[in-house]
């Protein structure tokens, strides 16, 4: 294995725990602020709000996962780790560096 290969699986890391806290604080602070309307109105925008919060959630909580798997050099990592790194390219800008590094280091394998 690489160092570029570790490097990239430590950034995966890195950001998909950064950003499984911080929308895991915006998942608290909006329902708990908001408990008494998702619960008079669970068909609203706010029961949509939560579900894409949870799904993003999910997608970084594999990211990580995918992340370790690249440090560990399993040959499988990049099945989880490719795809992770081609959807956080659209969360710029450090989803572009993270998924553009990693995906950059899998097109150079031989």
């Amino acid at each position: 294995m690489s160092s570029e290969e570790k490097i990239s699986g430590w950034l995966i890391i890195a950001y998909s725990s950064f950003m499984v806290l911080m929308l895991s604080a915006a998942f608290s602070v909006f329902f708990g602020s908001f408990t008494e309307v998702v619960v008079n109105a669970p068909n609203s925008l706010f029961g949509i709000y939560g579900t894409v919060l949870l799904f993003f959630i999910l997608i970084n909580l594999l990211g990580v996962i995918a992340g370790i798997l690249v440090v560990m050099g399993k040959n499988y990592a990049s099945r989880l780790a490719l795809p992770f790194s081609i959807v956080s390219i659209l969360n710029v800008p450090v989803g572009t560096v993270v998924g553009g590094f990693y995906i950059w280091q899998y097109m150079r394998k031989p």
